[in-house]
């Protein structure tokens, strides 16, 4: 991942801060409510499909293609939302790299490269915070619900442009300090 910052970075560009997000645990995740409840709904479903509506298809003669369907609706779309919150921790966790920069936000996910300018009127904000961790938020990105900071901060705040106006760093360690520095770099 510090390749790929090192690449995203302008010729005469000097980085002040670079960091990655923390280990974090989703069961202390502000969205922990959610996440209980999408796996519930998608269990709830799996067992009426393959319980009821399996038996009942089969007995009715109900085309292949009819239940292949209406078992993927009921299955696997749900288990795709359920399962996104933690394909998104590991994506921030493993492939994911912050810098602040003596002239731009930056923030690498996996491939996608978004950045912002920093400049005297750039806001910043911390949120989220668990021990030591914490999440910072950058213009457009304050006063976003805390319990969707995990997936805005593998898609941005982007206009209709596509142009990042808010970028989160996510469950950085010391997001004081880093909000210190930037403050005292402007």
């Amino acid at each position: 991942m510090e390749r790929k910052l090192r690449e995203a970075l302008w010729d005469d560009e000097r980085i002040l801060w670079f960091g990655r997000p923390t280990q974090s645990t989703l069961l202390r995740s502000p969205d922990t409510l959610s996440q209980c409840m999408t796996w519930a709904i998608t269990a709830l479903l799996t067992l009426f499909a393959f319980f009821f509506f399996l038996p009942y298809a089969l007995a009715d003669g109900k085309e292949f293609i009819f239940i292949l369907v209406i078992l993927i609706t009921m299955v696997f779309l749900p288990l795709t939302i359920a399962i996104r919150p933690y394909l998104d921790k590991l994506l921030l966790e493993r492939e994911t790299v912050y810098a602040i920069t003596d002239r731009r936000i930056i923030a690498i996910v996996r491939n996608n490269v978004m950045t912002m300018p920093r400049t005297e009127h750039t806001r910043c904000a911390v949120d989220g915070r668990d021990g030591a961790g914490g999440n910072v938020y950058f213009d457009s990105a304050i006063g976003s619900p805390l319990e969707k900071s995990r997936a805005n901060a593998v898609t941005g705040f982007k206009r209709s442009n596509n142009a990042i106006h808010g970028i989160i760093f996510f469950h950085v360690h010391e997001p004081d300090q880093v909000v210190q520095l930037l403050a005292a770099a402007s």
